[in-house]
């Protein structure tokens, strides 16, 4: 296809300059503050999981939020640059909004950038006013037409304010036309992902006649074709920056880099990170049952075969699992039996609930 947009380094599109937010986040340098699964829209093509659509629940990454604490921890152990609050709409919750925003700010000082995601139509000016205040950086608004004086108003604020919307196939005049009133509206920006199909997504977007482009994507064929040709009428007939996300950026790119940040930041000292920046260990898992005593008891004993230091083979109570060097596996499953105890090499995620990826038995 031939276009006037120009393709990035993270294979994105873009007219004109990328956003801070976005450019700290193809960084992986942004915490992600799921601030509620609360939504005043019902819109079909929504990804969010069970576990958060509709529910008035805090997410600081993976890591599940009852203080304040655990998002600073979080946003400790990425060295955050900054926070990008979503939901649901952090907007049905402005309160709590308002106070994480003051929170990172506060901890991380100014320069720490900020954006928000919202859907919501009517935004008072009050609310808006306390929203620059405390320093917010971007405002995101998932728009229709109809979001016109709100984006005035936030634009009026001194905010930098965009609209961040999916590109779907059967919607691009709809799309021109939101480009347009933006433009006119204050905005700086318009952000086009790339739509993506989800098990709670798929029997909506079967539904609309929607397919993906392969069996090994989940992206919505047309999509991204669609936001290119909106990009480029927005080169041409309005002053946007325009950055059109593909899906394949949030895995690659924007995970990838975030769970750099954050192996960095967690690995323990018998963990090594790959490629993926994954990390891997070498785990013993009983086969037969046994007691945390009699684990420590094998930990022990191994330590002193191996003659290593306590700290590079640690006894996991929680999981009741021996952790190790991954470099040690094969020897250590020469030293044990077999048939109680397996002998394994692991990947997991650096988060918070240390998503295992991959169990390779070496015995």
């Amino acid at each position: 296809m031939d276009t006037l947009v120009k393709r990035t380094r993270y294979g994105s599109y873009l007219v004109g300059d990328l956003p801070e937010g976005c450019r700290l986040c193809t960084m992986g340098a942004k915490l992600v503050l799921f601030v509620t699964g609360l939504c005043g829209r019902r819109c079909f093509y929504c990804p969010l999981s069970p576990e958060r659509k509709g529910r008035d629940v805090v997410y600081a990454n993976e890591r599940p939020v009852r203080l304040r604490s655990d998002i600073l921890e979080e946003a400790h152990l990425m060295d955050a640059l900054g926070t990008g609050m979503t939901g649901g709409d952090p907007l049905t919750k402005p309160a709590r909004t308002l106070r994480f925003l003051a929170l990172m700010k506060s901890e991380f000082g100014p320069e720490h950038h900020v954006h928000l995601y919202t859907a919501q139509s009517r935004i008072s000016r009050a609310l808006l006013a306390s929203l620059r205040r405390r320093g917010l950086d971007e405002l995101r608004f998932h728009a229709t037409r109809a979001h016109r004086a709100s984006i005035q108003r936030a634009a009026g604020t001194g905010i930098t304010t965009g609209v961040e919307i999916p590109a779907l196939p059967e919607r691009v005049e709809q799309m021109k036309a939101i480009a347009t009133m933006a433009d006119s509206a204050g905005c700086r920006f318009m952000n086009l992902n790339e739509l993506e199909m989800c098990q709670s997504t798929s029997e909506a977007f079967r539904k609309r006649g929607l397919r993906l482009v392969s069996d090994v994507s989940m992206a919505v064929a047309g999509s991204i074709e669609a936001a290119l040709e909106v990009a480029e009428f927005c080169e041409e007939n309005t002053s946007l920056n325009v950055h059109v996300c593909p899906s394949r950026l949030k895995d690659a790119v924007q995970l990838k880099n975030r769970l750099g940040r954050m192996a960095r930041g967690v690995r323990r000292p018998y963990e090594c990170i790959d490629e993926d920046n994954l990390l891997v260990k070498t785990t013993l898992t009983p086969r037969v049952p046994m007691s945390a005593r009699q684990m420590e008891e094998l930990a022990e004993r191994l330590r002193n075969d191996l003659r290593i230091d306590p700290e590079l083979l640690v006894y996991n109570r929680r999981l009741n699992r021996i952790e190790t060097l991954p470099e040690l596996g094969k020897r250590i499953a020469r030293l044990v039996d077999a048939r109680e105890i397996e002998v394994a090499l692991t990947e997991e995620y650096p988060t918070w609930d240390r998503l295992q990826t991959e169990k390779r038995p070496l015995n």
